[in-house]
C-alpha cells in the first residue's frame, strides 16, 4: 500500500462497499462542501440507542468528539455502526502508508479513521435518513433491488412490438426486444435481452443477453446470459445467476423461490 503515498489529489475521496446498496448518494454530494477530512455515514437505528445511552449529550456531539472505530471488536463499546461509506482526504494516504495488518490479517478501513483521529484531524460522522441495505443474503439483495428500481425513471431504447403491453416505470435498454408480452414495472430489462409471451412483474431486474421465454416473472433478479424457456409456474423472489439455463416442463403450479449460482443448468420435471 506504499505506493499511495505518492498520490496528489484535490478532491475527496469517495469510499463505498459494493456489498451496501444505500440511499445516500445524494446526502454525500449534499455534504461534499463542508468536506475536510472524514465523513462517516452512521444510520439511524444507532443514532436512537446512543440518544437512549446518554441522554445529556447531544448526538453531534457524541459522534464527533467521542466517536472511536474499532473493526468487529469482541465487545462493543457502543451499538454505533459504520454502513460503508466514506469520503477522505489526502491526509488518509499517510495512514495508510504505515498501517499493519490486523489480528484477522487484513488492512482495516476502521484502523485508517481511527489514524486520522490520533492525529488529531477531525472525523464527523453524518446520520443518514435513508435507505441501508448489507446485501450479504439472497433477501437482502431482492430488497436492495426493490428500493433501486422504485429510484428508476422509464426509458425505451429497445424495442417493443404492438403486440406487448407496458405499465411503467419500465426500463428497456439499448438492443433489448419484447414480443407478444407485458411488462409491469418497476422493472428494467438490460441491453439484448429478450423477452418473448412472457409476463414480467414488479420489481424485477432482468441483465443484459437473456432470453426469457414463456414465462412469468416477477421480485426477482436474473443476471447476465440467462436462458428461462417455458416455465408454466411463475418465478417469484428468485435469485439467478449469470449463464444459467433452465428449461421448463408441462405442469402448472404454485409460485417457485429459487436460488441458482452461475452455470446452472436445469430442467423442471412434469408434474
Amino acid at each position: 500500500m506504499s505506493h499511495l503515498g505518492v498520490v496528489k489529489f484535490s478532491q475527496p475521496i469517495i469510499e463505498h462497499h459494493g456489498d451496501v446498496a444505500t440511499g445516500e448518494v445524494a446526502l454525500l454530494l449534499e455534504v461534499t462542501d463542508q468536506f475536510e477530512e472524514v465523513q462517516i455515514i452512521v444510520p439511524p437505528f444507532c443514532v436512537i440507542d446512543v440518544l437512549a445511552r446518554s441522554p445529556d449529550v447531544s448526538i453531534e456531539v457524541f459522534l464527533k468528539e467521542a466517536f472511536e472505530e474499532c473493526e468487529k471488536p469482541r465487545d462493543p463499546p457502543t451499538n454505533l455502526a459504520v454502513i460503508g461509506l466514506y469520503m477522505f482526504d489526502h491526509n488518509v494516504l499517510d495512514v495508510i502508508d504505515r498501517l499493519q495488518p490486523s489480528g484477522r490479517g487484513e488492512y482495516e478501513i476502521t484502523d485508517a479513521i481511527q489514524g486520522l483521529i490520533d492525529r488529531g484531524l477531525r472525523v464527523d460522522a453524518e446520520v443518514m435518513d435513508r435507505y441501508w441495505i448489507d446485501t450479504g443474503k439472497m433477501d437482502d439483495i431482492l430488497n436492495a433491488n426493490r428500493m433501486v428500481l422504485r429510484t428508476l425513471e422509464a426509458r425505451c431504447q429497445g424495442s417493443v412490438d404492438e403486440r406487448s403491453r407496458v405499465y411503467d416505470p419500465v426500463i428497456v435498454e439499448e438492443g433489448a426486444r419484447v414480443l407478444n408480452s407485458v411488462l409491469r414495472g418497476p422493472l428494467i430489462i438490460g441491453r439484448g435481452t429478450e423477452i418473448v409471451d412472457s409476463y414480467i412483474g414488479p420489481c424485477t431486474s432482468i441483465d443484459h443477453g437473456c432470453h426469457i421465454k414463456g414465462c412469468r416473472i416477477e421480485d426477482s433478479v436474473v443476471m447476465e446470459e440467462t436462458v428461462i424457456d417455458e416455465i408454466h409456474w411463475p418465478i417469484v423472489k428468485s435469485m439467478i445467476g449469470r449463464f444459467v439455463e433452465l428449461h421448463g416442463a408441462a405442469g402448472v403450479g404454485g409460485g417457485y423461490s429459487l436460488t441458482l449460482g452461475d452455470h446452472s443448468r436445469i430442467a423442471m420435471p412434469d408434474g
